[in-house]
């Protein structure tokens, strides 16, 4: 749980300001997709429930300790205070920018099985991203096999060792794959993810590229 404050601006009377804004906070995506209704509270009592967009802005709020409660695209609940003092005759904004991309280290340390963790000599993970939108199109994709107990990545034609600091971003992003929460709206533009390994295929919608869990990946192993 964090507390944040940022203050500034004057006037005769107290006018207090709440911008509250959902954001990745692993990307520069601006695709702001939720879940589920965000609540308020105040000094623990329900102030106001939102609609899950991607701001929302708070005018003429009292004094006191405000909590949002919202859900992440990995399902978690998650809450976020800030403190609102009493500064009689000043008016002051306040922003509280809720992420909603980041998987806790609980959530993370669930068995999923993943392939990452179960690979032999020999084998491969085919990892698959096609898009479409109004203007383009396209696809892209990245291999990994292991070969004498060590992982090599396979992308355009080049092929390299895999580094163990490597190896934690492509557990991650299998993680992150396997619990993103299906979504039901639609969208013009957007991808399918998809991981082969063996006989097994799991693939993941994602309209609007809400997620862009490929190209952090991508980016994450040097390969943008």
């Amino acid at each position: 749980m964090f507390i944040v404050l940022l203050t500034y601006g004057y006037s005769a009377y107290s006018q207090n300001s709440l911008s509250i804004n959902l954001i990745h906070c692993k990307t520069d995506n601006d695709s702001n997709f939720g879940f589920d209704d965000i609540t308020i509270y105040r000094n623990d009592s329900i102030y106001k429930t939102l609609s899950f967009k991607d701001f929302t802005y708070l005018e003429n709020i009292e004094s006191g300790i405000y909590k949002a409660k919202y859900k992440t695209f990995f399902g978690e609940n998650v809450s976020k205070e800030i403190v609102i003092p009493n500064k009689e005759g000043n008016s002051s904004i306040y922003e509280m920018n809720l992420c909603i991309d980041i998987m806790s280290d609980s959530l993370a340390k669930r068995n999923l099985n993943l392939a990452f963790n179960r690979i032999e000599n020999g084998e491969k993970i085919n990892l698959k991203y096609t898009f479409s939108g109004c203007f383009n199109s396209g696809k892209d994709s990245l291999a990994i096999v292991k070969k004498k107990g060590n992982l090599y990545l396979i992308y355009k034609n080049r092929k390299r060792k895999i580094k163990r600091s490597e190896l934690v971003f492509l557990i991650n992003y299998e993680k992150e794959l396997r619990s993103v929460l299906p979504v039901t709206f639609s969208s013009t533009g957007g991808g399918i993810n998809t991981l082969e390994y063996n006989d097994e295929i799991y693939s993941l919608p994602e309209p609007s590229s809400f997620w862009s869990g490929f190209e952090y990946l991508k980016e994450k192993l040097r390969l943008k």
